[in-house]
């Protein structure tokens, strides 16, 4: 009966609801609960850890892709636009050029003929097919950046008329050079118009002038007080579409 009661004491025990732990073993298990709660700590310290990393990496990842998205709905709308106005402004540079070739073109001008791929120099020929003239533009640095001009030449290579297509001077001082004071109409530059054309202003004093003359070291053309550099960079242009019809003749 005592070595029953040993065994019971340290074995198991079966009581009336069952059976159950001995003594030493509850103890045992009491003695590794401490360890267990802590385990248990650790993995639900884990666990939120990892769920807060991954969190950030969501809000890490989030606001590049809208950037990214932002992107490219604006690349696709302004590709849109260039596609829809392409055609259109192509258009109004190509007719803005040839008003251009018109207003310093020689009389009787019914056609202009590209002479080369890059398009800035042309032969000026009437309904016959006559040459006239010829037509170049010129470029030059000018006080506010880059300045164009389209210059017409007789048959001698004489200037007969000088535009400034494009510039960046400034208002009021160089810019005044580039203005160009005329009654004629735009039916006019198309032979619809026989208006008479007068031009007052200072780009007159290239007419007449051989290419080589509008050389800026020939001194042959007069600088506009305060807007010396704005002059020069004319004349520059002027010389320079000059030096492109001499070279075609050559």
């Amino acid at each position: 009966g005592g070595a029953h009661g040993g065994a019971g004491a340290v074995g198991w025990r079966r009581g009336r609801r069952g059976v159950r732990r001995g003594p030493a073993e509850e103890h045992g298990h009491a003695a590794d609960r401490p360890h267990h709660q802590a385990a248990c700590l650790r993995d639900d310290l884990a666990l939120g850890t990892s769920e807060q990393g991954s969190e950030h990496m969501k809000e890490f990842l989030r606001f590049p892709l809208i950037l990214m998205l932002v992107c490219l709905g604006s690349a696709l709308g302004v590709g849109g636009v260039y596609s829809l106005t392409r055609g259109p402004i192509a258009q109004r540079q190509a007719l803005e050029a040839r008003l251009a070739r018109k207003a310093v073109g020689p009389e009787g001008v019914t056609d202009f003929v590209a002479l080369n791929e890059t398009n800035d120099i042309f032969k000026a020929v009437d309904a016959e097919g006559e040459t006239l003239g010829y037509v170049a533009t010129g470029s030059a640095r000018g006080y506010g950046g880059a300045l164009l001009v389209m210059c017409g030449f007789d048959t001698y290579v004489r200037v007969l008329g000088v535009v400034v297509t494009s510039h960046s001077e400034t208002p009021g001082l160089g810019a005044e050079l580039t203005k160009v004071k005329s009654n004629q109409t735009l039916w006019g530059l198309f032979g619809l118009d026989k208006s008479e054309v007068t031009r007052e202003c200072w780009l007159d004093q290239f007419k007449g002038m051989t290419g080589k003359e509008t050389d800026p070291d020939a001194g042959n053309v007069d600088a506009k007080t305060g807007a010396t550099i704005t002059s020069n960079a004319i004349t520059a242009a002027v010389f320079q579409a000059y030096q492109k019809i001499e070279k075609f003749l050559e």
